[in-house]
């Protein structure tokens, strides 16, 4: 659609460093969430992550308004991995100030300081779903690790994201800046643990081919492949 030639295009996806983070996934039962959340986190609490960038264009706002909806009649809280250092400071005081105004401040967690990248597995794993309600993405490299620890996602059909998800396979799919349907995917999981478990069950094997070394080997191989056309 954007006028590539088929004939001269071959596709190799990006992705993650398995080997890596499955080293991650192991070692998250090790990491003490304390020291990023202190009480914040609760045993009894239904956590609803949304990690990757503090900007518009990741559905934040979106995301705000679906868990207001959500708590008048059940109870969630919503995770930002990385408000503790927006990408853009002045959105983040925006999101707070949202959250403040639809009365829903105290359903936020909001570290205390920059998880590192090693760390995400055991946020992944202590969260009941784990959100991408972007406008667009590259690809959606979150997503792509939220699969992999075996969460249930909930993601929009847009552009890079649509190369990971199969709605009802391995997430459920919603529409981009939508709170509304937002909210109702999070509620439907929130009521239904089969169909969570369901879609979580298919997420590791879903995204074996997001990964980081077989890009770098295919691209080696077409490197190769043209270098000795010539």
């Amino acid at each position: 659609s954007l006028g590539a030639v088929p004939e001269l295009t071959t596709m190799s996806y990006l992705g993650i460093d398995h080997e890596e983070f499955e080293k991650d996934i192991k070692n998250s039962l090790k990491v003490d969430l304390k020291q990023y959340f202190g009480d914040q986190l609760n045993r009894n609490d239904f956590i609803v992550t949304l990690p990757g960038r503090i900007t518009q264009n990741k559905g934040i706002l979106e995301a705000i308004e679906a868990l207001s909806i959500i708590n008048k009649t059940r109870s969630v809280k919503l995770l930002l991995t990385n408000i503790v250092s927006p990408f853009n400071p002045e959105f983040g005081k925006l999101i707070m100030s949202k959250a403040t105004e639809l009365c829903i401040a105290d359903k936020m967690i909001i570290p205390k300081k920059i998880i590192p990248r090693n760390h995400m597995a055991a946020i992944y794993g202590r969260s009941n779903i784990v959100i991408t309600p972007s406008y667009y993405e590259g690809l959606g490299l979150t997503a792509i690790e939220a699969l992999k620890v075996g969460r249930p996602l909930i993601a929009t059909k847009v552009s890079g994201l649509d190369e990971i998800i199969v709605n009802e396979r391995n997430c459920l799919a919603i529409p981009p800046r939508d709170s509304k349907s937002l909210s109702n995917a999070i509620i439907r999981l929130f009521d239904n643990i089969n169909l969570a478990k369901r879609i979580s069950k298919n997420g590791p094997e879903s995204v074996k081919k997001f990964d980081i070394k077989l890009h770098v080997d295919a691209l080696e191989k077409i490197y190769r492949e043209e270098l000795w056309k010539h």
